[in-house]
């Protein structure tokens, strides 16, 4: 699917579904499940099922196979399994493309797409599944023999002989899904989406449906935040084969640098380009230049840029030197003045990780600044000192943090109890 049918499908799912569009829509609830006969039907031209399907097939089969790609390909057929409650999938034909994206030019040479169609067998009956897979979402299209679906409990048993329902990694529960459908008699187009993602597709599925010359043609699409335990790439990075952590070990610092933050480009794609750079290990200067240069005033840019260089240092088993990085990365951020207070309470929120005297010291002396809600916060978590539950007690600090400074006081004075102090 184009950027623009995710957008439309999206957008005519919400009409479906938000009752400020319920104008010529028929509520019915059957057994706890909603589906919503929508009288002006419109989805249709190149949002078709079989328009999909046919592009799908057409474009996997003039393809050619990298053999970067194989360990993709394995995921893909395990997670097609999980999903899907075919008793048979036999690969017929593998392809790879270097397909473009938002902001490809940015991000990379490469945006790595894996399409496989297989011949499926099971309850709903024989027929071919294809799979259209990249960074952002797994596109499957399916044609099966099909004459008509007569009822709603007609899809609803139809759709459960098709698709794993309940269980990981989808834990789709179709009951709960809201379906669209034209008015009777039968039911010859049918879509449904899960809500579950803030953003669009990161975590959803959508499931469309027509029935014509005696198929029925499904598009199920997954956003890849629903891959990620199963597939060897992240989600979300154009780089899949090989896979951007590997290609980023032989490049210089300065090109990894170069590409971090690089506009289009998403936070995932960041955190692998900075945990290669914390593996090798960054000085002061380079840990507060990854964290203040980062190409942009937005203040939401800036503190993800915080979020994804702490991770990072973790994930690269080196979380310890924030104990080093912590004191310059806090001086540059009060040079900001009031935008670096949440700044500053990210690096706070990170080093919570791994309680420690050198952040104590740090929170002690930060707590009597004017930023004190990071240090309180990484307080709460940590102390165990009665130097610094006498530091707050003592302490004025705006009405607005004072129950969250009398929950740090609980806390301290809970933890040195419990250890036997007094």
């Amino acid at each position: 699917m184009t950027p623009f049918s995710r957008m439309y499908s999206t957008l005519v799912l919400t009409a479906f579904s938000m009752p400020v569009f319920a104008q010529g829509i028929d509520h019915s609830e059957w057994m706890g499940r909603r589906f919503h006969i929508y009288d002006r039907w419109i989805v249709s031209g190149p949002q078709k099922p079989e328009t999909e399907y046919f592009a799908n097939e057409k474009r996997v089969r003039g393809g050619v196979f990298d053999q970067r790609a194989e360990t993709i390909l394995k995921a893909a057929q395990s997670y097609t399994e999980s999903v899907f409650t075919f008793s048979s999938l036999e690969v017929r034909k593998t392809a790879t493309y270097a397909q473009r994206f938002w902001g490809k030019d940015e991000c990379g040479t490469n945006s790595d797409s894996l399409m496989v169609e297989w011949a499926v067998n099971g309850q709903a009956g024989a027929g071919t599944l294809i799979l259209a897979d990249d960074m952002m979402l797994s596109t499957y299209t399916l044609r099966i023999p099909r004459a008509a679906i007569h009822s709603i409990d007609d899809l609803t048993t139809f759709l459960t002989g098709i698709l794993v329902p309940a269980k990981p990694p989808l834990h789709l529960v179709l009951t709960n899904i809201d379906f669209a459908v034209p008015p009777p008699p039968g039911i010859a187009a049918f879509m449904g989406m899960t809500f579950w993602s803030a953003s669009p597709f990161i975590n959803d599925v959508l499931i469309h449906g027509s029935v014509r010359e005696g198929y029925c043609y499904l598009l199920v699409q997954v956003g890849k935040g629903l891959t990620r335990d199963i597939y060897p790439v992240p989600p979300f990075i154009p780089e899949r084969f090989p896979p951007l952590a590997d290609q980023a070990r032989d490049w210089s610092f300065d090109r990894i640098r170069s590409e971090v933050g690089k506009e289009g480009c998403v936070d995932e794609r960041d955190h692998v380009l900075l945990t290669e750079l914390a593996k090798r290990g960054l000085s002061q200067e380079q840990f507060v230049d990854l964290l203040v240069n980062t190409g942009t005033t937005d203040p939401q840019e800036i503190w993800m840029r915080a979020k994804t260089t702490t991770r990072a240092l973790w994930e690269a088993g080196k979380g310890e030197l924030l104990e080093r990085y912590m004191e310059p990365a806090l001086e540059a951020y009060s040079r900001m003045g009031p935008t670096g207070e949440g700044f500053g309470a990210e690096l706070f929120s990170a080093a919570r990780a791994r309680c420690s005297p050198v952040f104590e010291a740090l929170a002690v002396k930060h707590v009597k600044g004017p930023y004190p809600e990071g240090p309180l916060f990484y307080l709460d978590a940590c102390s165990t000192s009665r130097d610094t539950l006498e530091v707050l007690e003592g302490l004025q600090l705006p009405s607005s943090l004072a129950e969250s400074r009398a929950q740090t006081i609980r806390s301290i004075r809970q933890r040195i109890e419990k250890a036997g102090g007094k």
